[in-house]
This record gives structure tokens, C-alpha cells and sequence, in this order.
């Protein structure tokens, strides 16, 4: 269902959740969310799979689910005007994330982030948790072609002095969290401690 130019509807979610531009909606983000998030609930056979990384999120694909969706009418108009919202949102999403380039994950930093959602799962911790981490931290990596063991201070630092107020907040916490979680990660080499830098 999903090819490798297409972002899908978890990165969507990641995008949006962690607040990062081309999803970045400010106080609206709790609606988007929710909008993506409805898409589990939808029972569209051919279409639709609990698994938000399986689904496609784009114009052509939100068209066709909500043509298909249309086929059975809404019973009310209060579940009406619920459904085009949704479509308009996911619209929105859609539109924003087409043109932008994609970061795919290496093998590294795939393996890194699943290992950190079962270990959130074994702790107690909430995915949101790791947002910073499987989200923010991860793009500026791979963007800069670099994988989890080459990350450092230095790194971390010059990006730091680059990025806005509420990126560096999440990068901080991002690092702070990897750090934590080091000493359970199956990795090659041990990186130093990147968690405690400070801007200049």
C-alpha cells in the first residue's frame, strides 16, 4: 500500500505531534492529531489497516478513502460535518507533506527507534515520550547522513545554535533521552554522553 516516496500516516503523526515543520500547527495541533489518529478506527476493506505506517498519506490516497467512505452516507449531521472536518484536515496534512522531501530511516536508526518503543512499553513510558527522539533528533540526523553511533556533542551543539526555541527544547530532550537508553541499545560502539550540552 505504501511506496518509499510517500510519507505515511505515523510520520504524519511524528511530524505533528512533535510539532515540526511541514506539520508544525501550533494550537491546533490536538485537532490534526485526532484526525490522523481516526484513521485506525476506519473499516474500508482494501484500504485501511490499524497500522498507521502501512497508510499512505497523501491527496490522492485521502481522495479516494473519502470516496469510498461516501458510499455510506453519514446518519446525522452532526457525524456529516464530522467527517468533511476530517477530510479537510487530512487534506491539509496531505498538501503540506507532498513536495517535501522525505527522510527515510537506515537500518541503524530504525532498529534504535524500535528497540526505544519496546523499552517506553517495558518502563511505562509514553510513545510521546520518545517524540523528541524517533522524531525530532532522528530527522536532523539523517538529514546530516549521520547514523546513531556517529552523533555527538559537537554535533549537537552547532545544531542547537541554528534552530529555533522549541526545536532545541525538543533536540535537549531528545539527547537527554538517548542517553538513558545507551546502555540498553545493542549497538556497535558506545557513543559519549551528547544529553548535557549547553548553548553558547
Amino acid at each position: 500500500m505504501l511506496d518509499q516516496s510517500q510519507y505515511s500516516a505515523q510520520e504524519a503523526l511524528d511530524l505533528i505531534q512533535a510539532d515540526t515543520p511541514p506539520l508544525a500547527f501550533g494550537k491546533g495541533t490536538a485537532v490534526y492529531r485526532a484526525a490522523v489518529k481516526k484513521l485506525r478506527q476506519l473499516d474500508i476493506p482494501g484500504m485501511m489497516t490499524s497500522d498507521l505506517a502501512g497508510i499512505p498519506m497523501t491527496l490522492a490516497f485521502v481522495d479516494l478513502l473519502f470516496e469510498r467512505w461516501d458510499r455510506t452516507p453519514p446518519r446525522t449531521t452532526k457525524e456529516k460535518e464530522s467527517r468533511a472536518q476530517q477530510k479537510s484536515r487530512l487534506r491539509t496534512i496531505a498538501r503540506r507533506l507532498e513536495g517535501t522531501p522525505i527522510v527515510h530511516m537506515s537500518e541503524d536508526w530504525a532498529g534504535l527507534c524500535e528497540l526505544a518503543r519496546k523499552l517506553a512499553q517495558q518502563h511505562g513510558w509514553s510513545e510521546q515520550t520518545l517524540i523528541p527522539l524517533t522524531s525530532s533528533l532522528r530527522a536532523e540526523a539523517v538529514a546530516d547522513r549521520l547514523e546513531p553511533t556517529d552523533l555527538s556533542r559537537d554535533w549537537l551543539a552547532n545544531l542547537l545554535r541554528v534552530r529555533g526555541r522549541k526545536r532545541r527544547d525538543s533536540l535537549k530532550a531528545a539527547a537527554r533521552l538517548l542517553d538513558e537508553l545507551w546502555c540498553w541499545m545493542s549497538l556497535r560502539t558506545d557513543p559519549a554522553a551528547i544529553g548535557n550540552v549547553t548553548e553558547n
